[in-house]
Formats: structure tokens, sequence, C-alpha cells
């Protein structure tokens, strides 16, 4: 199955019901029924591209067009806030990131558009982010400008409901008014 890497783009988040369509010679799954291959390519050692398809990670993960490649976690996880692809106990997958350890082992997981947080079990945890694919590029997530951009969002989680209210305004405005 390690030989599959870099081949696919998957996108089991999207709907329930298994696709398949060509996209520039790659092949675009979408389901719940491609996680088990997800989980197979990840067990053996290989990598496994998403294609992000919820605004939940916006600004730093664009929908249908930003990429992010995962590998099998760890038992320690080396990154300060990882992107985590995992599933939710309602049996929903997600990609969030990790912001700390909670209680009883628990993990407190955020999405970067949001301003709540959730909980999870490390085992519900399917991979991990290491590199993004944003317009193109393939960027590490040991990029020192990635990082400064983590850090700073992270520290900005407590004013976001404000920024998008801002941002939501400023584009209403412009849509009204024009440039």
């Amino acid at each position: 199955m390690a030989g599959i890497q870099g081949r696919l783009t998957v996108n089991p988040m999207k709907s329930d019901r298994s696709q398949v369509r060509d996209l520039k010679g790659q092949v675009s799954l979408y389901g719940r029924e491609v996680v088990p291959l997800i989980r197979e390519v990840l067990a053996s050692g290989g990598s496994f591209d998403l294609t992000v398809s919820g605004t939940s990670m916006s600004p730093t993960l664009k929908p249908e067009r930003d990429q992010v490649r995962l590998k099998a976690p760890q038992r320690k996880m080396p990154e300060k806030y990882p992107i985590l692809f995992f599933q939710r106990d309602d049996g929903t997958y997600v990609l969030h990131r990790k912001i700390r350890g909670g209680r009883q082992g628990l993990w407190v997981i955020n999405g970067d558009a949001q301003a709540w947080t959730e909980c999870i079990q490390p085992g519900q945890v399917i991979g991990v982010v290491y590199e993004i694919r944003r317009k193109g590029r393939w960027i590490p997530v040991r990029d020192k400008k990635y990082r400064l951009w983590v850090f700073w969002w992270r520290r900005t989680r407590i004013l976001r409901p404000l920024i998008f209210r801002v941002k939501r305004g400023l584009n209403c405005y412009i849509f009204k008014h024009g440039r």
C-alpha cells in the first residue's frame, strides 16, 4: 500500500457515499469507505494526502484548495500544536489542531476558525499532518514561517469572534460598494 502515497487525493469528510473522479491524473475518493485504506497506508509507514473540505481550519487551510499530508501518529507528538486527523465519537472525521493535553489523558482540540474546543482520546487519532500544500507548494510543519503563523494564530483564539466579525463586515461592505 505504501506505493500509493502521493497518488491519491482523499477527502473522507465530504460525504458518506463513495465517489471517484479523475482530476489531472489524480484519483479523488470521497466517503468513509476510504478511512480503512488511510489507516492501512499509514500503518505500513506510508503517507496519505487529504484535500481540505471544511472551513473549520481557516485561515490556515483553505477548503478545496489546500491539501495535507498525513503520517501515522507517534506516541509523543514532536510538534507543538499539531494538526490531527481523527474520528469523533459520533463517527465524523475531522482535521483540527491539538492545543494541549487535558485531564484524564484527553487532548484538547480546536479548529483554527473556531473559538470553542473539544476533547478527544489519543486513540481517536488516525494521522498527523506533517506537510501542507498551499497554492501548489508543499510546506513542512517544521517550517519557521509556518510555526510563527501558528504561534501568532493560537494567541489570538480569544479574539477570533471579533476578527471574523470585522472580516465579514468588510467583505459585505466591499460587496455592496465595490473596491
